[in-house]
């Protein structure tokens, strides 16, 4: 025993006395250990920092000390029930159709939280203006949020914190937010003076932070009935309860009077059931601790291996000597072993440092103040630990190899020749071609399996079914067969290229000489590289399919980066078109006032179809509805219900073209009621050429003066090329019939891009089918960005104009989010690969010093060194980077290339990345200073 200790002991004074005589080959190793390690910490960090533990919900929505915080969400059913720990989500009992069965919000009166409680409970109601309002700021007038409620009250203390001043204590104080005090140009007991809704003067007696809102918003918060006009317009009402407690089941008795609740006693001891489980950080962050641990300990496995495999090759001479004076095979494995676990734990301590690091850094700059968005910085120590172990474990499995190798070290030939190559195995391809081999065949039989799947074949379906997720991870298994084959055969391929490249010019044959003479060298740089662009490659190909399904299936208001404004709000609806016309000449000054306008159009739409949208009758359950109509046979037969039901005719319609991955939504496009964008447009060629940014053909435009309608969607278009435009009644909200119906020659337009409307026709076709054309909204497009300055100034105008008018906003591209976080994973994953693919080269460059005192011995000048060793980079990294992008490639395009949905891989992004990244590590070795003391 006392033997074996000692020889530990040995083993890790050796180990650390060679990790000190070799400082920079081990930074080296301990770094390409702290990359993933800190990457996977930070994510976790953030990931967990993302989620609200049940204190900080407490805190964020009740302060202090209040008890609960209640919303009225439907009239009493007795099937309601709620999440005990996130009360907006809540469901009540329907049937197949869609319809409750306990309760119409219609035609069913709503109770009070005052109509069921104790009469001597306390309640505070809280509440914003769903419209806002128009006050006069040093810049003109401004919007600004509306906040009734006394959120000053000290049980609210911390989730609204008066941060300067004092609370409200008489009529017509306010408190605002720091932002808005900015934007008003004001201080703390100065006068605001509000335009819109009604003309006010409120006292300014302090500031305040509301846990729920970003710090750049402008809102302001007053007492109950502070602006009486504003309240009628209050939504997402709440009412707080800041001394009744409510158990688990008083909450379930509130919510069979339609009533959901968030508990500061739930909360503190929530029920048992699936439903809270939903929203359990801890089971979140273990599935996320587990998905990113894998792909971890997958880097710190290639990444360090390759690190350490070229550290004993440096080591050789030194442990030829201690096995000279006796030492056993086992103290050399051990020493080499212990290296590992040495510089391991190293790198597992620092990648965790650094990765907390970042992840704070990160928080911090997008901090905007809202606590729903990141209510804390958690720091989950069991997830941590987790890591810290699976780093110095994947070290030490690293060093196995190295180590076994160390141990039948030759000590004679190894001091005679500690600089020269050793002899280089010659039989991993005869592992790494079976294994490319059963790789590929596994992507190509799980790519033909998942072509045959309902979501390959572009049909609508309720979520990633068994089978799908089978092959995915069948394909995902066989790519990563391919890329460790691949690894292994690297010598093999290195040598292929040194043979292709035999008649190149000097410095390319030199270059592909060095690098496949010594492959125990070159093969685990070029591994190190070829993960990560693999990995680089297959997150950005998927990201990029994802982007093309949503602009696919996306059905947008306008084109973005456009202004709509409404023309006609609940008011304005019984206006002439004379006064219509007046009102949109009157809001095109208004715009042109307040922004630098390229080009704006009035659009016309029928005036019927709005008077019914505003008039709407509950009591007898009736509606008109002015649409175009699908042609017969154009829209998918699946309904919502059966679609999501797995009913035999969602089976039947797999095969039917009509069944697409949008047909749910163009079915409620077409078919569904009560939308406010008008199904018929109306005006002339140029306002439809400006509408869809498209040329309308001469052909075209005569074809609209003739009485024609071009169509938006080739859906609505019959066989004999019209279109049906109908006047619709819809009763008891879901049975249709069709009371007048006119036909018109139709044409699909060209080049549409999905927008919300069906049709477009000229006025006197129109008139010619009974409508009566009226401006609807005024359409425009900037030739800058406006400020939010300029948007509120613009829409405190157009209320006055409009009231009612919704908020003035650019139109946003429904791919922004997804192009965003597709481009933040490329740069992250360049980033990894960049870093991994210099320091490895680091490594490589302290090992390849033979070859550049070869040079050095020959004559070769400085820079002819500097090129040989930049053209030796460029080609590492190119061989890197293409069989990268072509293994990441693979299992993406055998999944997603023969599908319906037409995936096309983002080849700009490829190309930099095959054309880009060797150039940019090449000039990195080329700029390395040379040392000629070699």
């Amino acid at each position: 025993m006392g033997g074996a200790l000692t020889g530990i002991r040995l083993s890790w004074r050796i180990a650390a006395r060679e990790a000190w005589r070799n400082r920079i080959q081990s930074v080296l190793i301990i770094v390409l250990i702290v990359v993933p390690v800190a990457a996977t910490t930070s994510i976790i960090t953030v990931a967990e920092s993302a989620v609200a533990t049940r204190e900080e919900m407490a805190a964020i929505w009740l302060g202090a000390s209040a008890q609960a915080s209640l919303e009225v969400v439907s009239p009493p059913d007795q099937s309601l029930t709620q999440d005990a720990l996130k009360s907006e989500d809540w469901r009540v009992a329907e049937d197949e159709s869609g319809e409750r069965l306990y309760s119409d919000p219609r035609r069913d009166e709503w109770q009070e939280p005052a109509d069921v409680l104790p009469s001597s409970t306390s309640i505070l109601p809280i509440a914003e203006s769903y419209s806002g309002i128009v006050a006069e700021t040093n810049a003109g007038r401004g919007r600004f949020v509306y906040v009734e409620g006394e959120v000053w009250n000290s049980s609210l203390d911390g989730a609204y914190r008066v941060t300067t001043g004092r609370a409200p204590a008489a009529e017509g104080e306010v408190l605002v937010t720091d932002s808005a005090l900015d934007r008003f140009g004001i201080a703390v007991g100065d006068i605001v003076t509000v335009r819109e809704p009604a003309a006010v003067a409120l006292t300014v007696v302090g500031t305040v932070d509301d846990a729920t809102k970003p710090d750049a918003v402008n809102a302001i918060y007053a007492a109950p009935g502070t602006i009486p006009a504003a309240t009628t317009q209050l939504y997402s009402q709440r009412y707080v309860l800041p001394d009744l407690a409510l158990s688990w089941s008083q909450v379930q008795d509130l919510n069979q009077s339609g009533i959901v609740v968030l508990s500061r006693t739930v909360l503190a001891d929530p029920p048992d059931g699936p439903y809270r489980q939903l929203y359990d950080p801890s089971a979140a962050s273990f599935g996320l601790v587990i998905l990113v641990g894998l792909f971890a300990t997958f880097g710190i496995v290639i990444l360090a291996s390759a690190a350490f495999a070229i550290g004993a090759r440096r080591k050789q001479h030194s442990l030829a000597l201690i096995a000279s004076t006796g030492a056993s095979r086992g103290t050399l494995f051990r020493i080499v072993a212990t290296d590992g676990l040495v510089l391991g734990a190293t790198g597992a301590v620092s990648g965790l440092v650094a990765g907390i690091g970042v992840a704070f850094v990160w928080l911090y700059l997008h901090n905007d103040g809202d606590r729903l968005a990141y209510p804390g910085f958690h720091l989950s120590p069991a997830s941590l630990a987790v890591v810290a172990v699976v780093a110095v474990t994947a070290s030490g499995l690293a060093a196995i190899v190295p180590a076994v190798a160390a141990s039948r070290v030759d000590a004679m030939q190894a001091l005679r020749t500690a600089d020269r190559p050793p002899t280089r195995p010659r039989r991993t391809h005869f592992v790494g071609l079976p294994l490319v081999a059963l790789g590929v065949a596994a992507v190509v039989a799980c790519g033909i399996g998942f072509s045959t799947t309902a979501f390959a074949r572009g049909k609508a379906t309720p979520g990633v079914t068994a089978d799908v997720g089978l092959l995915v991870n069948g394909a995902a298994l066989g790519a990563v067969a391919v890329l460790i084959g691949t690894v292994l055969i690297l010598p093999l391929l290195l040598r292929g290229i040194r043979r292709v490249l035999a008649t190149s010019t000097l410095s390319v044959r030199l270059a592909a000489h060095d690098i496949a003479a010594d492959t125990r060298r070159t093969a685990p740089i070029i591994a190190v590289m070829l993960v990560m662009v693999t990995v680089a490659t297959m997150t950005v190909s998927v990201a990029s399919y994802l982007e093309q399904q949503i602009r696919s299936t996306a059905v947008i208001e306008a084109l973005p980066g456009r202004i709509v404004i409404a023309l006609v709000g609940p008011d304005t609806v019984e206006q002439t078109p004379a006064e219509a016309a007046a009102i949109a000449d009157e809001a095109l000054d208004i715009v042109e006032r307040n922004f630098d306008v390229a080009e704006a159009h009035v659009l016309q739409r029928p005036a019927q179809d709005w008077t019914t949208y505003f008039d709407f009758d509950f009591d007898n359950g009736a509606a008109t509805y002015i649409r175009a109509l699908p042609s017969e046979g154009a829209l998918c037969p699946l309904s919502d219900g059966t679609a999501f039901s797995g009913a035999a005719e969602y089976e039947q319609a797999l095969d039917d073209p009509r069944c697409g991955p949008d047909s749910l939504s163009l079915r409620v496009l077409f078919t569904g009621y009560g939308a406010t964008t008008p199904s018929i447009l109306i005006g002339d060629a140029d306002d439809l050429s400006f509408v869809a940014d498209t040329s309308v053909s001469t052909q075209q435009r005569a074809f609209l003066n003739d009485g024609g309608a071009l169509a938006f969607w080739p859906h609505l278009v019959t066989a004999d090329k019209t279109v049906t435009v109908a006047t619709e009644i819809q009763e008891n909200g879901n049975s249709v019939r069709t009371t007048d119906s006119a036909t018109l020659p139709a044409q699909v337009l060209n080049d549409s891009q999905r927008l919300w409307h069906h049709i477009f026709i000229s006025p006197e076709t129109a008139t010619s089918i009974g409508l009566t054309p009226v401006a609807e909204h005024l359409l425009v497009s900037l030739k800058a960005t406006p400020t939010q300055e300029q948007l509120d100034a613009a829409w405190a105008e157009l209320n006055a104009l409009v009231p009612g008018v919704g908020q003035v906003s650019l139109v946003r591209d429904p791919t922004a989010e997804p192009r965003l976080a597709a481009l933040t994973t490329l740069a992250l994953a360049f980033s990894i690969t960049l870093a991994a693919g210099l320091l490895a080269l680091g490594l490589g460059w302290v090992e390849g010093s033979r070859e550049r005192r070869t040079l050095w011995t020959l004559g070769a000048s400085p820079t002819t060194v500097r090129f040989a060793q930049a053209g030796q980079v460029w080609l590492l990294t190119t061989v890197a980077a293409l069989l990268g992008t072509v293994i990441g490639l693979f299992p993406v395009i055998a999944l997603l290339g023969p599908t319906d949905t037409g995936f096309n891989p983002s080849w700009a992004t490829i190309l930099t990345t095959i054309i880009g990244f060797p150039l940019v590590l090449a000039a990195t070795a080329a700029i390395i200073p040379m040392n000629t003391a070699e």
